[in-house]
């Protein structure tokens, strides 16, 4: 069955990202609706080199994520490998 991804919404996209992480052509529609660089906020990275954590940076990206997402509270984690799992949990919530 093909798919007409150019009329599912971001949110029914992603699902089927999700759920067809194969699927080239599916991924590269969902890259191609991201915010454009030039529009982008780039925050300043939470940890150093060596993973330790920047503790005003954090503070910086949390704050931004609360006004943005006030219904989804989050508190980023202590270590770069757990930050990583919290990326992936976030990005799967509806």
């Amino acid at each position: 069955m093909k798919f007409n991804f150019a009329e599912m919404s971001t949110k029914e996209l992603r699902a089927y990202v999700l759920a067809n992480r194969d699927d080239v052509e599916a991924l590269e529609i969902l890259f191609n609706r991201r915010t454009p660089d030039s529009e982008a906020i780039i925050y300043p990275s939470m940890f150093t080199e060596d993973g330790t954590p920047i503790e005003e940076n954090k503070r910086i990206v949390e704050e931004a994520i609360a006004i943005a997402h006030p219904a989804r509270p989050i508190t980023l984690p202590s270590s770069f490998a757990s930050l990583r799992l919290c990326v992936r949990h976030f990005l799967n919530q509806p």
